[in-house]
């Protein structure tokens, strides 16, 4: 008897130990199963990231915009600066056919030649040209505003005369040309 039972347990013992290994490589199937994502989760997830970067993206655009503008309206103040140095040096303001450019070389058929003390503006400054790339304008005597000269940039749209163009005068009505 003891002879069978031991048989009987040799059959029984392997069989156990098939049947443990197999339960348990059941298990950790159906444990990485439930770790992992399926495609339908992956799709969400990518279409939700997409949404937020087309929203997000739109946002900063707007918010780069109008940063440049501000920088645009601190870089006006900075040549009217600039032109300040330049009367308090010549004695006059350059005439609209002088331009900007009397700040960077001094005017060669001008009474202030003589007295020019510059270049007013140096390296990225003395290329003129705003934060869109389109030369500065100026006009002397200035029409907008009440000052000795008009200086202003195209702004974003690069058209002249449009409500979006920032200069040395407060914006109104009155001040935009038509």
């Amino acid at each position: 008897m003891r002879h069978a039972q031991t048989r009987l347990q040799t059959r029984i013992q392997p069989r156990a130990a098939a049947t443990g290994a197999a339960t348990a490589a059941r298990a950790a199937a159906a444990n990485r199963r439930r770790r992992a994502f399926t495609l339908v989760e992956l799709v969400i997830v990518i279409a939700i990231l997409g949404t937020l970067m087309v929203v997000l993206t739109g946002s900063l655009t707007d918010l780069f915009e109008s940063s440049k503008e501000k920088a645009e309206g601190l870089k006006i103040q900075n040549l009217r600066t600039t032109l300040i140095r330049y009367n308090a040096d010549v004695g006059n303001y350059p005439t609209s056919e002088e331009g900007l450019q009397a700040l960077v070389t001094a005017p060669a058929n001008s009474t202030g030649a003589v007295r020019w003390k510059g270049p007013y503006l140096t390296g990225e400054d003395a290329e003129l040209r705003d934060s869109w790339g389109n030369p500065y304008k100026y006009a002397r005597p200035g029409t907008r505003g009440g000052k000795p000269y008009d200086l202003w940039s195209l702004g974003p749209d690069g058209q002249d005369g449009t409500a979006d163009d920032i200069g040395n005068w407060v914006k109104s009505a009155a001040n935009t040309p038509k």
